[in-house]
């Protein structure tokens, strides 16, 4: 059984929270099963409801006229008595009926039942009165990262410390360990971190089995997009989303930025375009005008890159033929597309706004901004980036620091997050003298 690091997240709402909690990402990322084992853990009252089954819940929540009259209806339909203070009503599949996310809001500001919201959209968007937000708790979640996708190695836990700790304290690691690792990022890049398919290597180690998964994955996908709840979505989302991966397979390795007028004009449709993103499906990076914090102010107007959320599916996009040769450790003319797409996919389930300068595969680099910091990440070892104070690189090698060039194993991106703590605790200003 697979543990998620969002389960804390869940449970420690479950017995804090006094909002109603939306727990959002890509289909197929885990959200329902996280939030069943979550209840069952701390043997929480719950009842559920799929709004893709129970299509009358809808007019239920939109005609009641208080917590009580729809707890009374609720009931009525399930047969399942709905308790006050005590059991939780558990909404899945919530994008189907986008437009009663309001009513939810107003009932929770009682306090007296919890709602838990579990979708493939962030709400936001869809909140009609922007005074209601205050009201809701809001989780994402994304396919495993590469320290979760290691415990189907059963590593011991000071295995984890040392790798932790080669990290912080810019060591080198064990050579053998080290090796180890980058064998197990190897079988991260076929892999992936869809749930589904984590489990099936875990059990099978067959990696026809795994591609079969990430197919059925992908076509549910497209399917989503052929017949969407929102009949705002474009008709032409499946073609932008093939557009992803045929941006990212130029023969000359290069990436193009995206010219959406292939499609339809950018300006009148970036926001439809960017519900990728909200999705869950595709992570865009922002193309820099110069480098200057705040980079988000620093953005070229309508150029950036689509990465796909799942690096496993990426590379059964590309074909059996280089999931062999990365699990071989042979070369592809895929690696540096591949090594891209597996950098974004860290960064953003990690919560960093990404941007970039070049256009170039070869000179390509990541911006963020860390912890007030602006950051160069690339995988390019020779390669530094002016204007930025600091210069990251990821790649196979160990650990070494090379002037103002810190250069890390590649699979160490997953500990690059923000300081959760730095800035909490503000001093005090004293004027009494």
């Amino acid at each position: 059984m697979l543990k998620r690091n969002a389960e804390e997240k869940i449970i420690k709402w479950l017995k804090e929270g006094k909002k109603s909690l939306l727990v959002y990402g890509a289909k197929r990322v885990g959200k329902t099963y996280l939030i069943k084992k979550s209840l069952a853990q701390l043997n929480v009252s719950y009842i559920e409801f799929n709004l893709n089954i129970d299509k009358q819940v809808k007019s239920l929540i939109e005609n009641a006229q208080n917590i009580n009259d729809l707890i009374m209806s609720l009931s009525l339909y399930s047969n399942i008595k709905i308790t006050k203070n005590k059991t939780i009503i558990f909404l899945d599949n919530i994008e189907q009926y986008p437009d009663i996310v309001d009513k939810i809001l107003i009932f929770s500001q009682e306090n007296s039942v919890k709602f838990i919201l579990c979708g493939s959209l962030d709400m936001d968007c869809k909140i009609s009165d922007f005074s209601l937000i205050k009201y809701l708790d809001k989780l994402s979640i994304y396919p495993l990262d590469f320290l979760e996708f290691l415990q189907i190695y059963n590593l011991a836990d000071d295995t984890i410390l040392k790798i932790k700790q080669a990290y912080y304290e810019k060591t080198k690691l064990d050579e053998k360990l080290h090796q180890k690792l980058l064998e197990a990022f190897r079988q991260y890049l076929i892999v992936g971190g869809m749930p589904e398919a984590v489990v099936e290597f875990q059990k099978s180690k067959n990696i026809n089995n795994v591609i079969m998964l990430h197919q059925g994955i992908m076509a549910c996908y497209k399917n989503y997009f052929k017949n969407p709840h929102d009949k705002t979505l474009p008709l032409y989302f499946p073609q932008i989303y093939d557009l992803i991966n045929t941006e990212q397979n130029e023969n000359d390795l290069k990436y193009k930025s995206l010219e959406l007028d292939k499609l339809v004009r950018f300006e009148k449709n970036e926001d439809k375009i960017l519900w990728n993103r909200s999705l869950g499906l595709a992570i865009p990076a922002y193309k820099l005008d110069y480098l200057s914090s705040p980079l988000g102010l620093r953005t070229k107007e309508g150029v950036f890159r689509l990465f796909l959320s799942d690096v496993g599916l990426l590379t059964t996009l590309y074909g059996k033929g280089i999931k062999l040769s990365i699990l071989e450790d042979k070369p592809t003319n895929c690696d540096k597309l591949i090594y891209a797409n597996f950098l974004a996919q860290e960064l953003f389930a990690h919560g960093y706004d990404l941007f970039y300068i070049n256009d170039s595969i070869d000179e390509f680099s990541f911006v963020i901004e860390h912890e007030g910091a602006v950051i160069c990440i690339n995988s390019n070892e020779s390669k530094t980036t002016a204007n930025v104070i600091i210069n990251l690189t990821f790649n196979n090698d160990n650990i070494k620091v090379n002037n103002d060039v810190i250069s890390y194993p590649i699979y160490m991106i997953s500990l690059l997050k923000e300081n959760i703590n730095h800035y909490n605790i503000i001093k005090d200003i004293d004027f009494s003298n």
